[in-house]
C-alpha cells in the first residue's frame, strides 16, 4: 500500500505555510481530524520541527506515542560553548511538547553546520542522544543536494530529508541515490508540490516567476494532454522511485489528505516528460523566491 510511504508533514499545524495556502494555519479541530484519518489509513510517520510554531504541542496534545515522529533542531548559535548541552536541552523541550520519552528521528535544520568548526561537537551531541535511546535515527534536512556526499562522508548519519518534485529532480540522480543507499541511509522526500507552486491554476503564477513562464507553460500543457490533476501527477512522480522511503506531505484539511490517500492507492504509472525549458536554481529553492526570476 503506497500510503504507508507517506509521512504527514505538520508545519501547517503551527504556521501559515505554502504559496498556494488560501486557508491559513490549520485549526486544532481540523488537525485532529487529519491525524485521525492518517492513522486509520496506515500513515505512521509524522514530520515536525522546533521552528514549526505550535506543531509539536498540538501533536503532544493529540497523543503520538505510537507514531514515528521526526523533529528538527534549529541553527545552533555560534556563541554556544556547550553545544552538547544546548542540543540536549532543545531535544528535551521538544519531547516535553510532544509528550514523548523518545522519538524516531532528530535532524538538523541547518546541515551546513555539521561541516563547520562545530561539526564534531554537534555530531557527538546527536550521537549521544541515539546511544542513550532518546532517538532511533539522526539525520539532516538537506537543501543543497550537491553537498549530499560531503555531508554523509563526514559523519555516520541514518536519515536524510531533501526536496524532490517534477521540476527538481536532483535527489534522484543515480550517483546521489547510490551514495545514500550504499550507506543504508533512509531517504525522505519533501516539497513534492514545490510548496504548493505546482498546484496553482494556470494564470495564477505571479510575475515573481516570469523568467520561468515557458517551463510553466510546458507543465500546464502536459497536464492538459494527460488530462490529469496536478496533485496526482506530483505524487505519482515521486512514488515511482522505490529508493524514496517516505514522502513528506502537508495538507490544509481532511479532504486534501483523503485525496492523497486515494491517489496513493491507485495502480498504474505515468510517463513523465523531460522539460525543454531551463529550470532556474532560484525556482526550485523557495528560500530564493523573494528574487524575481
Amino acid at each position: 500500500m503506497s500510503q504507508e510511504r507517506i509521512a504527514l508533514g505538520t508545519v501547517q499545524f503551527g504556521l501559515d505555510y505554502g504559496i498556494a495556502n488560501s486557508l491559513g494555519r490549520v485549526t486544532l479541530d481540523e488537525s485532529t481530524q487529519i491525524l485521525d484519518l492518517a492513522k486509520t489509513n496506515g500513515i505512521r510517520t509524522l514530520d515536525t520541527a522546533i521552528l514549526y510554531g505550535e506543531s509539536e504541542s498540538i501533536l503532544g496534545s493529540y497523543g503520538v506515542s505510537d507514531w514515528d515522529v521526526i523533529t528538527k533542531i534549529p541553527t545552533i548559535p555560534q556563541n554556544i560553548q556547550d553545544i552538547k548541552g544546548w542540543v540536549i536541552d532543545k531535544v528535551e523541550c521538544s519531547l516535553k511538547r510532544l509528550n514523548l520519552t523518545k522519538i524516531y528521528g532528530i535532524m538538523l535544520h541547518d546541515p551546513d553546520q555539521i561541516l563547520g568548526y562545530q561539526g564534531k561537537s554537534i555530531f557527538e551531541a546527536l550521537n549521544s542522544l541515539k546511544n542513550n535511546n532518546i532517538c532511533e535515527k539522526i539525520g539532516l534536512s538537506i537543501y543543497d543536494i550537491a553537498k549530499a556526499e560531503e555531508y554523509v562522508s563526514a559523519y555516520d548519519i541514518d536519515l536524510v530529508q531533501a526536496p524532490l518534485n517534477i521540476f527538481d529532480r536532483r535527489l534522484i540522480d543515480p550517483a546521489i541515490l547510490h551514495i545514500l543507499k550504499s550507506r543504508d541511509i533512509e531517504i525522505h522526500a519533501r516539497s513534492i508540490f514545490l510548496q504548493g507552486l505546482l498546484l496553482l491554476m494556470r494564470g495564477s503564477v505571479t510575475n515573481r516567476f516570469s523568467h520561468s513562464k515557458q517551463l510553466f507553460d510546458e507543465w500546464y500543457s502536459w497536464l492538459d494532454r494527460e488530462d490529469i490533476d496536478p496533485v496526482e501527477a506530483c505524487l505519482k512522480f515521486v512514488l515511482q522511485f522505490k529508493e524514496i522511503d517516505k514522502i513528506v506531505i502537508g495538507v490544509q484539511d481532511v479532504g486534501q489528505l483523503q485525496n492523497i490517500i486515494s491517489i496513493a492507492d491507485k495502480k498504474g504509472f505515468l510517463q513523465f516528460p523531460q522539460w525543454q525549458s531551463e529550470i532556474h536554481s532560484q525556482l526550485i529553492n523557495p528560500g530564493l523566491w523573494n528574487r524575481k526570476i
